[in-house]
């Protein structure tokens, strides 16, 4: 059966004169209280405060525990950790987590953790290029150009185009990587399979994030706002945890081996641009010989 837990990022503020904060946890609206997951790490403090790196970080996160595990309601808990914790502060704004086990759970967490709060690759693994854009994200965005509906500046929101890398949250630099308006902002979302007989960790820590993407999207933006997951794969069913994990987040979750799929988003895309001529469909994967199918279907075979 599945449950849903809210959750707030956790942030560090030495000094409130000054505001500068950085991301250090999440912490999550569990049944008993607050869950505190945090990820203190003492290079980083100290670059933020002197006086931060000298703190016994184990030590503090203990007495933080201690301290609210001596409380008796999750409402006291609350109420201590809300104004009794500095110099740590909850943001306010929450994200939602759903899952089936706890495993799964802490999956979530661990992808949310890596993503919201722990140093970009690039800081920790210098000479590392950034991570390419999938194979799916550049097919896309060369479509879009191909249509002369593709822009990268987000004032052309308005003036009938899709724009890339649309920020939902760029304090925390969060990302869609398409968006489009037609009253109300629709983001897209890619994720290649293609080339992976398995599914691997990276696989799920990338499906997380796109999760993250997509829930926050859903209280970011309007009710009516359309967020749509496009997939590609070589073996769905190897892929089926990646897929329920989106179709939990998404509005839409669409196939590129599905000709009605790809035609579906062409026609979304000219409905709400409003242009005079219609989209041709999205090209069919190179990669692919599978015939037109659903995902549910694909998942499932």
């Amino acid at each position: 059966m599945s449950k849903s837990f809210f959750y707030n990022i956790v942030q560090i503020i030495p000094d409130q004169l000054r505001g500068e904060a950085m991301n250090v946890g999440i912490v999550l609206h569990a049944e008993s209280g607050p869950d505190l997951r945090l990820r203190l790490i003492p290079s980083r403090l100290r670059a933020l405060s002197p006086s931060l790196g000298r703190m016994a970080v184990n030590e503090w996160v203990g007495a933080w525990q201690n301290s609210l595990d001596r409380l008796d309601s999750p409402e006291l808990k609350w109420a201590w950790l809300s104004s009794a914790m500095a110099p740590l502060s909850v943001s306010k704004a929450k994200g939602l987590i759903h899952f089936e086990t706890v495993n799964d759970l802490n999956n979530q967490v661990e992808a949310i953790l890596e993503r919201m709060v722990m140093p970009q690759r690039a800081e920790r693994d210098v000479g590392k290029s950034r991570k390419k854009r999938s194979d799916l994200h550049s097919q896309i965005t060369s479509w879009l150009k191909a249509q002369r509906i593709f822009s990268r500046n987000m004032q052309d929101l308005v003036k009938h185009r899709v724009v890339g890398s649309y920020p939902l949250n760029a304090d925390e630099e969060t990302f869609a990587e398409f968006a489009l308006k037609n009253g109300s902002i629709h983001v897209l979302e890619t994720i290649d399979f293609r080339g992976h007989a398995h599914y691997t960790k990276s696989l799920r820590n990338e499906a997380s994030h796109k999760a993250i993407v997509l829930d926050l999207a859903e209280y970011t933006l309007e009710p009516q706002s359309k967020r749509i997951a496009l997939v590609a794969a070589d073996n769905y069913r190897e892929m089926k945890p990646a897929i329920s994990l989106l179709n939990r987040k998404a509005t839409n979750v669409l196939s590129m081996e599905s000709e009605h799929d790809r035609q579906w988003l062409a026609d979304f895309i000219t409905e709400s641009l409003h242009l005079p001529t219609l989209l041709p469909a999205v090209t069919e994967p190179q990669l692919s010989s599978l015939p037109s199918a659903s995902i549910s279907d694909r998942a499932a075979n």
